[in-house]
């Protein structure tokens, strides 16, 4: 590849620059009912009886369902990503992936407890 052809790669282009809008909040967090109710979910379908499969099926779908359902800042920016550039693997995976990492630990394993760069 040419020195020219990389300047070119490397250029931002403006048509498809993503912008905020004015005084629109927007929230980054999954919202902690949504994790209660899938918490619920997991409980009551443990203690279903069901075979692996049938279970593993359920939880996917279920986790997909509430966070489809959901809309965060996080998850529309990850969705818009993938629609301009084509590539949604691993980034729509890993959304649903750290959803139910989320709703099966407890918080101490996951919460920040300190940030520096001091250490």
């Amino acid at each position: 590849m040419r020195r020219s052809e990389i300047r070119k790669l490397g250029r931002v282009k403006k048509d498809v620059l993503f912008t905020v809008q004015e005084g629109t909040e927007y929230e980054f967090d999954i919202p902690l009912n949504a994790v209660n109710e899938m918490k619920a979910f997991l409980s009551g379908v443990s203690s279903s009886g069901q075979s692996p499969q049938l279970l593993a099926e359920a939880i996917a779908e279920k986790v997909i369902n509430t966070l489809d359902s959901l809309r965060n800042r996080t998850s529309e920016m990850v969705n818009m990503v993938a629609d301009v550039t084509g590539i949604r693997f691993p980034h729509v995976l890993q959304k649903y992936v750290e959803f139910y990492i989320l709703t099966v630990l407890h918080p101490a394993y996951y919460a920040v407890h300190e940030s520096t760069t001091k250490r």
